[in-house]
């Protein structure tokens, strides 16, 4: 009976492990199940950050050309400053030497006006004398005389 009886002890531990493995088969499944579930729920929850992750990549960029395109504003808007105020300050160096011009020329004709006067006051003094010694009508009747071309001066009774 030994035999039996070991293949009995034999039998009794193989039906053990058998359902050991039996229920360790179980487990696993449940694990692997449980293990497949928490894969599809962990994959869409990769999907959805895949997408959100897109989704920020996008903003990303636009953020990045709008700041670009700003960028070349602020650059624009610099570069017509700096053009305004070169023309400005251009103007301003115009004007003052326009300015200076205009001054010149007043200060130039007022002087040759001075002049032209002067001589023409030395010419009638001049005139005046030579005719008031030589001019025996002088007293009575005025006379015309034709100054530098086309200026008038009447000369009565020594006064011009």
């Amino acid at each position: 009976m030994n035999s039996m009886e070991k293949d009995n002890r034999n039998t009794q531990k193989f039906q053990k492990s058998l359902n050991e493995t039996l229920e360790e088969k179980e487990r696993l499944k449940n694990i692997l199940s449980s293990t497949k579930t928490e894969s599809s729920l962990i994959k869409s929850r990769i999907e959805s950050a895949i997408e959100e992750l897109r989704k920020i990549n996008e903003e990303i960029q636009d953020i990045q050309i709008k700041k670009k395109l700003l960028i070349k504003k602020q650059d624009i808007r610099r570069q017509r400053e700096q053009k305004a105020q070169k023309d400005l300050l251009s103007l301003l160096s115009n004007k003052q030497k326009i300015e200076h011009l205009i001054k010149v020329e007043r200060e130039n004709s007022l002087d040759e006006r001075i002049r032209q006067l002067q001589e023409c006051i030395k010419y009638s003094e001049d005139h005046w004398i030579f005719r008031y010694f030589n001019d025996k009508n002088y007293e009575t009747e005025p006379q015309k005389e034709v100054i530098e071309g086309n200026e008038t001066v009447l000369i009565e009774n020594k006064q011009i």
